[in-house]
């Protein structure tokens, strides 16, 4: 039961009321696993008590801002936060209630390149920081040896 569960969640509305997949069924289903990867919790979460969809409950953080309490601990303070954005950016359109106002894979596709180019960017930064300060570092060993090899020695007494 609690697998029929997870997969009734993760479909659109649309296949709800009709029992017909389409593309668009499929980007909503696509939509609902980039949240879970965000957000690092399942279709429904909480206690029996209280529980939340994680289409809603993300949805309604990124919407009113709160982007950074969405995500999951693990993967927290890991990526670009202009990545994060992207990608919650494209689960909420994957997500839409209107399977007319999903976006195409191929859509999907260049948004999530755009993504991982900002992380990609950003780690080709690091490496160019890192190695700024390689060189930095063995250039000052290098101009400190030399001045202590120049310097007048003098006996110790």
């Amino acid at each position: 039961i609690n697998y029929k569960l997870n997969v009734i969640m993760h479909l659109s509305r649309r296949y709800s009321e009709t029992s017909i997949l389409t593309k668009k069924s499929d980007v909503y289903s696509f939509g609902v696993v980039l949240f879970e990867l965000i957000c690092g919790h399942p279709v429904r979460f909480g206690t029996p008590e209280q529980y939340f969809y994680i289409v809603q409950w993300a949805t309604l953080n990124i919407m009113s801002g709160e982007i950074d309490s969405i995500i999951d601990p693990r993967i927290k303070g890991a990526h670009q936060m202009n990545s994060v954005w992207k990608v919650a950016e494209v689960a909420i359109a994957c997500t839409a209630r209107s399977s007319a106002e999903r976006p195409h894979m191929y859509n999907i596709l260049n948004d999530l390149k755009q993504a991982m180019e900002i992380e990609m960017d950003a780690d080709s930064q690091e490496l160019e920081v890192s190695a700024i300060e390689v060189v930095t570092t063995s250039e000052s060993s290098t101009e400190a040896s030399r001045l202590v090899s120049d310097s007048p020695r003098t006996p110790i007494r």
